[in-house]
């Protein structure tokens, strides 16, 4: 049974890879210890881990993230307005139905993740792009806000 579902993640990862080929846009395969099957793909910079979670049977995660440098979590832990920001930036994430990660915490963030759970039933190429773009597209946010921030 095991077996078969391996089998069954990676006909599903070939499908996406190849989608994300047909667009120009290369994957490498990846070891994670939290997935059946994971690749990333590169795109603007920003790269995505699409992998099949141990934890799910059935759905795929697409999730990329931001790590800050010292120097800007020390910014970021100056910062009068912190609360209100990261509350923006959760709630605009919110709102584009994705789950943001704040490690190791809110109070003090080295790096934000953004990610989303497609599951099989609705596995198209148009879903699979246009969750990639929103995770793509956030991720671009969240490196504006703070940069914005960071400027006197």
């Amino acid at each position: 049974m095991i077996q078969l579902k391996l089998i069954l993640y990676e006909e599903y990862a070939n499908k996406i890879k190849r989608w994300f080929a047909e667009e120009g846009i290369p994957s490498v395969d990846v070891q994670d210890d939290n997935t059946n099957v994971a690749f990333d793909i590169q795109t603007g910079g920003t790269v995505m881990r699409i992998g099949f979670y141990k934890t799910s049977l059935d759905s795929i995660i697409i999730l990329s993230g931001i790590k800050f440098t010292p120097e800007e979590q020390l910014m970021l832990s100056h910062l009068k307005t912190k609360r209100d920001v990261i509350w923006d930036l959760e709630r605009i994430l919110i709102q584009m139905h994705l789950e943001p990660i704040f490690y190791p915490n809110k109070e003090n963030i080295e790096q934000i993740k953004v990610q989303k759970t497609i599951y099989f039933d609705s596995l198209t190429k148009s879903k699979i792009f246009e969750v990639a773009t929103d995770v793509f597209q956030s991720i671009r946010a969240i490196r504006e806000t703070f940069l914005k921030i960071g400027k006197p």
